[in-house]
């Protein structure tokens, strides 16, 4: 599968939490999957504030108002822009350009964590569910770490909308962002083996 980032990782989720089936509402246990509980009308919400996050592509340029604070496999990184007299910004960018703009470095990074563990996924696919098919698709703890990192939602909308309690949506994010930095380290790995070999 071809993706943003151009990535193609194996998921593994044997140790991820699940949601106890006691915590969700009867209506949650009444469908396939809780994603199709989360509000319309936030999701409409998100789908309209964080469409001018997203910018359609074009090359990064490197200004001196602009420093690359992270740096992913598949020439993905994160950059800092310098705004004078405003808060500065976090562009998330792949090979084709910018991708996602933030003005909290936490949630850039949260994002990018979400592009690693589901391989990468295409923004412009977003659906009805408000997040891209490799994202919904995907399990709860996923979902939920997508919305966090969002612009405008927050931990408390994400907890509302899945019906559990603040804490163990928290639980979920950081065991998905163990989770990244683990596949990210494998990755390298890889990369250092494989350059011993020789293909000639």
């Amino acid at each position: 599968m071809t993706t943003t980032c151009q990535m193609d990782y194996e998921r593994t989720y044997e140790e991820m939490p699940t949601v106890p089936a006691t915590m969700r509402t009867p209506t949650q246990l009444g469908t396939q999957s809780t994603h199709t509980q989360i509000g319309m009308i936030g999701i409409e919400r998100l789908r309209n504030r964080t469409s001018t996050q997203s910018t359609s592509s074009g090359s990064m340029t490197d200004s001196e108002a602009e420093t690359v604070i992270e740096e992913y496999a598949h020439s993905c990184r994160i950059v800092e822009e310098e705004r004078e007299g405003d808060y500065n910004q976090y562009h998330y960018e792949g090979p084709m350009g910018r991708i996602k703009t933030f003005e909290n470095p936490d949630k850039a990074r949260l994002y990018a964590d979400v592009h690693t563990v589901t391989g990468g996924f295409r923004e412009e696919k977003t659906g009805e569910r408000g997040a891209p098919p490799a994202v919904a698709q995907s399990r709860e703890d996923v979902l939920m770490a997508y919305y966090a990192a969002q612009p405008t939602m927050s931990m408390q909308w994400v907890a509302a909308q899945f019906d559990l309690p603040e804490d163990r949506v928290r639980e979920y994010v950081r065991s998905l962002r163990t989770r990244a930095e683990r596949q990210r380290a494998d990755d390298a790995d890889d990369d250092q083996d494989s350059s011993g070999f020789d293909f000639s």
